[in-house]
Formats: structure tokens, C-alpha cells, sequence
């Protein structure tokens, strides 16, 4: 089970927001331009040295080894969850979801079948439930 912490955007938007800061004075104390404080603060993106530096330049408060600490924690936690995710995903395939393969044939095998109007799909799945006795 991850303890879910909230993104560093969210919680950098909220310190703007209490202090009444607004992404335009952000982003001139970064030296970045607005887009790119945009961007970080839709969580399209990690938080940037130069952010932080932004952040803690304007509420001195929030020192800079915080802010880079929580959003490493925070991604390692999104990297977890994205993983799990994918894990759960891969796991829960029914028994009747199809999978893609790839095969390799001899090209004149390949040529005539086609010309037969052959279905590889149908063919291999007939073969492999004969092979296996279904």
C-alpha cells in the first residue's frame, strides 16, 4: 500500500495561492517563462531546480532542499504506482482477450496461402486448439 502524497504542483500552487502569488511573479523570479510554470504546475512535468529556487526566493519559508526532497519522494511514488498499475492491468486480462504474435514463414508459403484467401489468425488458432487438444 503507497501512502499517497498530493503532486508538488499541487502543493506549490497551494503555497502560491495562501501567499497570494501570482504564476506571472513565479515565473519572473525563476527566470522561466510563464508556459513553462504552467506546464510544471498541470503536473506535465517534475519540479525544476529553477522552480524551487522561484518558490524559495519568494516565501523563504519553504527552503529549497524541501521542496527537491518531497517532489523526488513524490515521483518515486508516481513511478510505484505506475507500475502497480501496469501490473494489475497485465494480470487482469481475461482468459479471452486476444494477443498479438508474430510469425515467420517461408515466403512461398506465404504467397499461395494468400492467394488461397487464407485467415493466418483463424489457421494458427485452429492448429494450436488441435495441438493442444481443445
Amino acid at each position: 500500500m503507497i501512502n499517497t502524497i498530493i503532486s508538488t504542483a499541487d502543493m506549490v500552487r497551494g503555497y502560491l495561492d495562501s501567499n497570494g502569488i501570482s504564476i506571472k511573479t513565479l515565473a519572473e523570479a525563476c527566470g522561466l517563462s510563464e508556459r513553462t510554470i504552467y506546464r510544471f504546475l498541470c503536473d506535465d512535468s517534475k519540479l525544476s531546480r529553477k522552480i524551487a529556487e522561484g518558490v524559495n526566493a519568494l516565501i523563504p519559508e519553504i527552503s529549497l532542499e524541501f521542496l527537491m526532497t518531497y517532489d523526488a519522494k513524490y515521483q518515486l511514488q508516481k513511478t510505484q504506482h505506475e507500475r502497480i498499475t501496469t501490473e494489475k492491468r497485465n494480470k487482469t486480462g481475461s482468459a479471452n482477450s486476444t494477443v498479438r504474435k508474430n510469425v515467420t514463414i517461408p515466403r512461398y508459403l506465404n504467397d499461395r496461402a494468400m492467394k488461397a484467401g487464407i485467415n493466418f489468425s483463424q489457421l494458427l488458432q485452429a492448429a494450436l486448439k488441435q495441438q493442444l487438444g481443445y
